[in-house]
């Protein structure tokens, strides 16, 4: 016979017990209270005391702790689900935080603003590849006129000025009698009168003229043509059959010595440029040494400096405190030729040098020099040229050039027009 349960299966409430047909006087004792050892006071029959849980088709009874279990699982996934929209409102990233270990306030959590525009970067900084010298080279032949190999003592030094709107140079040092002549013609009635008291009557004279235009109206006849800067004179080799073949013509010379502007030391070998002013003018120097120096004083202007060397000396060495501008148009602005001799440019760090010239500011040829152009201070050029450096050729021009030319370059081997030296800034108001 199947036993009843004691329970109601649906709402778990006890049921009625089940009671047997025929109860043994056992069972009838069993059921008789029972006192405790411990004096507990008997029952009134009317507290309900729940029994023990019992098996359930075999199965403890669950029901209740299943139930408390699933509220507790249910709470906490609202409560995460709560944390979820709370930060996700405010811009938290939950892929790259632990959420529950987070120790931020919502004060710290950075709300999601428009970002302001980035201001605009400032242009980069040309390459300066080029940097400042710590010593200028140790040289030889720093006085001028010295011996030449090969050549002897050729007496051929000279600080001149040339100028475009004058027939005459202006010297401030030369070895008298050689370079500061000129040709002067005494010219009368009787003809050309010549040293040694020579008159030739047969000859053609043209005052204030040009030498290339009054030569090409003789081309074709031998005889001798002079040109003196001013005036041409030519005569025949018929004309001068008498004289051997040869009349040296008259000359005279020119003044040397200080210039309003420009002065010249032999004993420091020094030309001092103290407020001399002429966009004119050539400043025209021959073998004067390797110890030539040309010292700077006030603000000057030039045209340009040509320098030689031959084979013995020929560099410039800028000193002083003052400021010198030199615009070459469409020439080199400072031009040492060398000559095979170990000449170059040097620049103190106190002058202030401002160089434009065409097809290159500072052109150096044919030096032995390990380098045509030294500078202490510093140079400066346009931004708009990177990469800027000395060097040797051959250069990007349109004037020939070989590995013996020496110049200041922008990029690959472009010469540079413009540089200034010992400014904080290229100043191109020349």
């Amino acid at each position: 016979m199947a036993r009843k349960n004691q329970y109601d299966p649906e709402f778990h409430i006890p049921g009625e017990p089940e009671t047997k047909e025929n109860p043994s006087p056992s069972d009838i004792t069993a059921y008789r209270y029972q006192p405790s050892e411990a004096g507990e006071e008997a029952p009134t029959g009317h507290e309900y005391s729940p029994p023990p849980e019992q098996d359930v088709d075999g199965r403890k009874k669950k029901g209740v702790f299943r139930n408390t279990k699933g509220r507790f699982i249910i709470e906490m996934a609202a409560a995460m689900m709560a944390v979820v929209v709370v930060k996700d409102a405010f811009g938290y990233d939950l892929l790259g935080h632990d959420i529950f270990n987070d120790r931020r306030s919502v004060s710290s959590v950075s709300v999601s603003v428009p970002e302001p525009e980035p201001e605009p970067e400032p242009e980069p900084e040309p390459v300066r590849s080029d940097m400042p010298d710590k010593e200028f080279p140790k040289l030889k032949n720093l006085e001028p006129n010295g011996y030449v190999e090969g050549y002897g003592i050729l007496n051929e030094e000279y600080v001149r000025f040339e100028y475009f709107d004058k027939t005459q140079n202006d010297y401030l040092y030369c070895e008298d009698g050689v370079w500061n002549r000129t040709n002067d013609w005494l010219i009368d009635g009787e003809g050309v009168h010549f040293p040694g008291g020579v008159v030739i009557k047969d000859y053609y004279y043209a005052p204030d003229s040009d030498y290339d235009t009054e030569y090409a109206k003789i081309s074709g006849q031998a005889g001798s043509a002079w040109y003196n800067g001013k005036d041409f004179l030519f005569i025949s080799n018929d004309a001068m059959s008498g004289y051997n073949d040869l009349v040296e013509p008259i000359y005279k010379n020119l003044p040397i010595g200080d210039i309003p502007g420009a002065s010249y030391d032999r004993a420091t070998n020094t030309l001092t440029l103290n407020n001399f002013k002429d966009r004119n003018a050539v400043l025209n120097i021959n073998m004067m040494g390797n110890g030539f120096k040309i010292k700077i004083v006030g603000e000057n202007e030039l045209n340009r400096i040509l320098s030689w060397g031959f084979r013995y000396g020929g560099s410039i060495t800028f000193t002083g405190d003052g400021m010198l501008t030199l615009d070459a148009g469409d020439s080199h602005a400072i031009e040492l030729r060398a000559e095979d001799s170990e000449s170059c440019i040097m620049i103190e760090e106190t002058p202030k040098i401002r160089v434009y010239g065409h097809y290159g500011a500072i052109w150096v040829t044919d030096t032995t020099c390990a380098t045509g152009l030294y500078y202490k201070g510093s140079m400066a050029w346009d931004p708009a040229y990177d990469n800027v450096h000395r060097t040797f050729g051959p250069f990007n021009t349109s004037l020939f050039s070989d590995d013996n030319d020496y110049t200041v370059v922008f990029s690959e081997a472009s010469p540079m027009e413009s540089v200034s030296f010992n400014f904080d800034f290229v100043d191109d108001d020349y």
